[in-house]
């Protein structure tokens, strides 16, 4: 697998998490009065929980960005729990990706200023 940039470094660590991380972990989540994608770029694998919770955050401001992604991070730490050990530490190191991204790159997410227009932004 040739990776190149952001998006591939994503791709191959999500790649090596899919391989040891079993069948996602998806908590019922229920309807949401947000408009929600999941993990936006990546893959859900087993953080569609933290990453709907997370678009809500952004769009609602319900906290400072800052807050949003920690409060994340923590949610996708949380779903890496209790995998075996080679599972957990991949799963651990994805979360901590997907945290690095959104903390480069959240700011524009944040702050725009009709959040159903983050929902239909072209992945690419």
């Amino acid at each position: 697998m040739r990776c190149t940039g952001v998006k591939g470094v994503l791709v191959a660590a999500v790649t090596v998490a899919a391989v040891g991380a079993g069948a996602p972990a998806h908590a019922h989540d229920g309807q949401h009065p947000w408009p929600t994608d999941g993990c936006t770029a990546a893959p859900d694998l087993v953080f569609r929980h933290a990453c709907v919770h997370h678009d809500g955050c952004y769009a609602g401001h319900r906290a400072s960005r800052a807050i949003c992604d920690r409060r994340f991070l923590r949610d996708m730490r949380a779903a890496c729990r209790g995998r075996p050990p080679v599972a957990a530490s991949a799963c651990t190191a994805t979360a901590y990706l997907y945290y690095g991204a959104v903390r480069l790159l959240g700011d524009y997410f944040y702050h725009r200023p009709n959040p159903r227009d983050r929902i239909r932004t072209p992945v690419g």
